[in-house]
């Protein structure tokens, strides 16, 4: 996916309440320009979309930025196809909440009804372009930021055992420790931007 335009058959947009009740996410927050994808926060509005292709294992890889601003927190991730969350898991490949852009999350969540987290960051200026992958096979899932391998897990009792689709989200806070709240300082328009997407079957 090289977003020269929009595949409509390709990507779902929400149209619902935000992130963690916040906002609204709208299909107008979400355009296609100059081979960039923009997910754009304005006022109480922000956006999310789904890839429409679900499957377990293989990998996934894309190049993304997120412009500097308090209140909105920048999520690329894998979601469950049945759509039970936690129930079935989720791995967020890039999270990066700071209004500063200075540290991307791989986090994996995994333990059912539980909800337990593992995984780590890296520090980096993620307001400017970076590339992620996840490589997901049966007995490892290994992520990597600018093609360095960064973590890898291998415990078969916590890694994710059903089919997930891509998303691409911009949320809003508040979210306790994690994006705060918008305020003055908050920008009136703030964009995650994505260059492009590569999803590889399992080999």
């Amino acid at each position: 996916e090289d977003f020269d335009t929009f595949r409509v058959h390709a990507w779902s947009r929400y149209d619902s309440v935000g992130a963690f009740g916040n906002g609204l996410r709208r299909s107008s927050a979400i355009t296609v320009s100059d081979g960039l994808l923009n997910v754009t926060a304005r006022g109480n509005v922000s956006g999310g979309m789904a890839h429409e292709l679900g499957q377990k294992y293989g990998r996934w890889e894309f190049r993304a930025r997120s412009d500097k601003g308090r209140g909105f927190g920048s999520a690329i991730l894998l979601w469950p196809d049945s759509e039970r969350f936690p129930e079935d898991g989720e791995i967020d490949i890039m999270e990066v909440p700071a209004e500063s852009r200075d540290r991307a999350h791989f986090i994996l969540h995994f333990g059912g009804a539980a909800n337990r987290l593992y995984g780590t960051h890296v520090d980096e200026d993620f307001s400017e372009w970076h590339t992620f992958a996840l490589e997901w096979l049966p007995d490892r899932l290994v992520w990597y930021v600018d093609g360095v391998e960064r973590f890898r897990v291998l415990d078969p009792n916590i890694l994710p055992k059903t089919s997930m689709h891509l998303a691409i989200q911009l949320d809003q806070g508040p979210k306790k420790d994690w994006i705060p709240a918008p305020d003055a300082t908050t920008p009136a328009a703030l964009s995650l931007q994505v260059d492009w997407v590569r999803v590889y079957a399992p080999a």
